[in-house]
Parts: structure tokens; C-alpha cells; sequence
């Protein structure tokens, strides 16, 4: 029986999990590609540059924390809420929220890491790294028969993003009968049988803009 839609998240984001650019970019990049590294208050933060700042992880694991637990410094990947980056967890998140599919954006400060390279190569890999491990380790996750609504419509955009063939980009028209909602401030937010999108090409995210009002 196919799933009735009832509530789209056209606005979720995950957490990059530590291992996305060191798996699925080019070794020849992973000099340039963010790296995780100790936030000086026993937690984890991303770092962009030898001459940047590490950037804590914390307010960007805030998924699933109560108000008062939330903070900028001091939380780990073990310790964030799985649903950020896995998408077994995500799933069951979803549907304690009620939320019957998503797109799914990453962080702005990892978009713009990439974008102000002037490497356009640079910015390709890192589209390419984001949407393939979007496509293996969420969409493969998701049962056949929603993946394939998921898909829908995704081949023009593949091309655009330079996705594989395997797992393109997937920036999906706003379905015209269930109602949409932004979730940037949800508490819990999941990636079923969900509508991904390319977090990082530049003409997948003008797409996802006009097709599904989802902005980053």
C-alpha cells in the first residue's frame, strides 16, 4: 500500500557525521576537507583551516536536547543525538514527530567552507562527497517502494550537481497535497522516505528554493 503523505518537512538539516569527507572525497582534496578536532571543552569541532578557529559541534547537535541542555561547546558525535547524521534513528525520530518525509540540508558553515574555495573543482567534490553519502547511508537505508517516490524528477538535477548516477541529487517538487513545514527550530527532525537534496550545489539549491521552498 503506498504511503499517504501527510506532513513534509521542506527544511531539515543533519550534522555531518566525522567521516563523510575523508570516505567520499578524493584523497587528492582531504588536505583542504574539514576535519574533526577537540573543542578545548571536552567536546568535538570542526576544523576549516589551519588559520580558522575550531567551530564546536555543540549548537548544531542540539536535535533532541532539552532547552537547558543545549550548548555551544562541550558535546561529542558519541554524545549528540544519533538522528543527526544515522538514518535508522532519524527514521524513528520521524515518526515520533510526525513528519512523513524531508529535505535534507547540511550545515551553512560547511556550504561556505566549500564555496569560498576558489577551486571550482574543490566545490564540486565537496557536492559530489555530501550527495553520495546522502545517497548511501540515508536513501539506501529508506524502504524500495518510497525510495522510488523519492526519486522522482531527480535526473535533471543529478546532471546539474554532478551527482553519480547511482545516487543523484534528489531536489523533488513540493507534493501538492500534503501540507509543508520548515523544521530548522524542530526538536527531532528524520530522513524518512524523505526527498533529499544536494546540500552543497549551488544550482540544486536554487532548484529546491523554487520547487520547495526550503531555505539554508
Amino acid at each position: 500500500m503506498a504511503r499517504a503523505y501527510h506532513l513534509i518537512s521542506a527544511d531539515s538539516h543533519i550534522l555531518e557525521p566525522p567521516h563523510l569527507w575523508t570516505q567520499y572525497m578524493p584523497r587528492k582534496f582531504h588536505d583542504k576537507a574539514p576535519r574533526v578536532v577537540p573543542d578545548g571543552q571536552g567536546g568535538e569541532a570542526w576544523q576549516f583551516g589551519p588559520d580558522a578557529p575550531p567551530a564546536p559541534i555543540g549548537i548544531y547537535a542540539s536535535a533532541g536536547r532539552k532547552h537547558e541542555d543545549v550548548r555551544w561547546t562541550g558535546v561529542t558525535f558519541a554524545e549528540a543525538n544519533q538522528g543527526n547524521f544515522r538514518a535508522e534513528p532519524r527514521l524513528a525520530e520521524q515518526d515520533i514527530d510526525g513528519v512523513d518525509a524531508e529535505v535534507l540540508f547540511g550545515s551553512a558553515r560547511m556550504m561556505s567552507h566549500f564555496y569560498s574555495d576558489a577551486d571550482p573543482e574543490f566545490q564540486l567534490a565537496g557536492c559530489q562527497a555530501y550527495n553520495n553519502w546522502i545517497g548511501q547511508e540515508f536513501v539506501k537505508v529508506v524502504p524500495a517502494a518510497s525510495r522510488s517516490r523519492s526519486a522522482r524528477g531527480s535526473a535533471a538535477s543529478a546532471s546539474a550537481c554532478g551527482a553519480s548516477g547511482s545516487t543523484p541529487c534528489r531536489a523533488s517538487a513540493r507534493p501538492s497535497g500534503p501540507r509543508t513545514t520548515g523544521s530548522g527550530t524542530r526538536r527531532r527532525r528524520s530522513a524518512r522516505r524523505s526527498t533529499s537534496t544536494c546540500a552543497s550545489c549551488a544550482s540544486c539549491r536554487s532548484r529546491s528554493r523554487r520547487a520547495s521552498a526550503a531555505t539554508i
